[in-house]
This record gives structure tokens, C-alpha cells and sequence, in this order.
């Protein structure tokens, strides 16, 4: 993390880098959410497949709508790819360290015109464009506002913790290098993992 980076995080709970990914990047991101997406809404209900969870509301203003998927990495490789850049330790090595678990792998969608789709704010999401990345902090207050716009608005939100300090999450560096999902599931959030596996809809 480049050291004004680094004091943006420690002022204001976040930090903003700018610029991270190409065009070329961000095309293959935009495609790999557009197939999770589509495969969400084939399902037509919440479901569950181990860690991997599809949050479909059904929105009273528009239709059945994907929220998020948690962990969809399990089943996408471009995603598992990002999820464990070498750029994403670039930013958190400094703080962290380079033995770091992930607790969190999920895309959220905000689509135009639904009712209930308002998350808590903070500053920086009103200073986010394409390329960027957002760095913040269980602590800080995150979330943005109603989507306004014609388009679909896409995050994809990674959260890693210090390796030694949990025995939950799937490795994602381990002596800093990039580990890609592999064996059984770890356990993450999804407490009845091992008791109540899926595949489930879940009402």
C-alpha cells in the first residue's frame, strides 16, 4: 500500500485506489458477474450450495431480483483469479501481513428501481468509479444509497483476516503466495455447513 494510501486508511477508516484495474480487466470482471448473475436468476429462489448462497429478493417494485452471492469463487474461476491478486496483497501486506485468510467473497447488485435496496452509507461510495479499489475496516460504517442511475451497479467485496488469528476462511496468501480454492469447503460463516450442506432453497 503506497504510504499516502496507507495514511488515508488511518485518518478516515478507508482508503481509495484509484486506477487498479484496465479495461481489459474490468471487462472480464463485468462478464464474470453477468454469468453468476444469470445463473442466480435461473435458480428463481434463495439457495444454498455449501458456502456459496444466492440472496434473490422479491422486490415489489420490479420482479424477483438477485441481491448478492456469497463465495461464488467455489464456482468461477475469473473470480477466484481476482479474489487472490497479487495487487490485492500489494494493499494489505503492509497492514496484515502475507498470510491472510478470507472471510468474506461476494458480489452485490443495486438494481435501478427497486424498492428495498438501500444499504447504510459512508463517504467513499459516492467518490467510487470503475477501476477502483475500497479498502475499509469491520468499524466502518459502509454502504451506499439507492441506485439511481439506468445501470446496474456491481461490487465485488473480498474480506481477509490475519491467517494466525482465526480458524475459519478459505486461505487466500499463505507466506504470500496466491492460493486458489481448492478440496473441501473451509468453514466460513455458514455455521451448519457440515450438518446441512445443500443443495437447499432457502425461503
Amino acid at each position: 500500500m503506497a504510504e499516502d494510501l496507507l495514511d488515508q486508511y488511518r485518518k478516515y477508516g478507508y482508503a481509495v485506489a484509484r486506477g487498479v484495474f484496465d479495461s481489459y480487466e474490468i471487462a472480464e470482471l463485468t462478464h464474470a458477474f453477468e454469468r453468476v448473475h444469470d445463473e442466480a436468476m435461473l435458480l428463481g429462489r434463495s439457495y444454498r450450495l455449501q458456502n456459496a448462497f444466492f440472496k434473490i429478493n422479491n422486490d415489489a417494485a420490479l420482479r424477483p431480483v438477485v441481491r448478492y452471492v456469497q463465495w461464488p469463487s467455489y464456482f468461477n474461476r475469473t473470480l477466484d483469479r481476482y479474489r487472490r491478486s497479487p495487487r490485492v496483497l500489494k494493499f494489505l501486506a503492509p497492514m496484515l501481513g502475507i498470510n491472510l485468510k478470507q472471510i468474506t467473497n461476494q458480489i452485490h447488485w443495486k438494481h435501478p428501481g427497486t424498492a428495498n435496496m438501500e444499504c447504510a452509507f459512508h463517504q467513499d461510495s459516492k467518490t467510487l468509479r470503475p477501476r477502483d479499489v475500497a479498502l475499509w475496516s469491520p468499524y466502518t460504517l459502509h454502504g451506499s444509497g439507492p441506485n439511481r442511475s439506468n445501470a446496474v451497479r456491481g461490487f465485488y467485496i473480498n474480506s481477509y483476516i490475519i491467517a494466525g488469528n482465526t480458524n475459519r476462511g478459505e486461505w487466500a496468501f499463505r507466506n504470500g503466495v496466491s492460493q486458489p480454492l481448492s478440496g473441501p469447503p473451509a468453514m466460513v460463516d455458514y455455521d451448519e455447513l457440515y450438518e446441512k450442506p445443500g443443495p437447499m432453497f432457502v425461503d
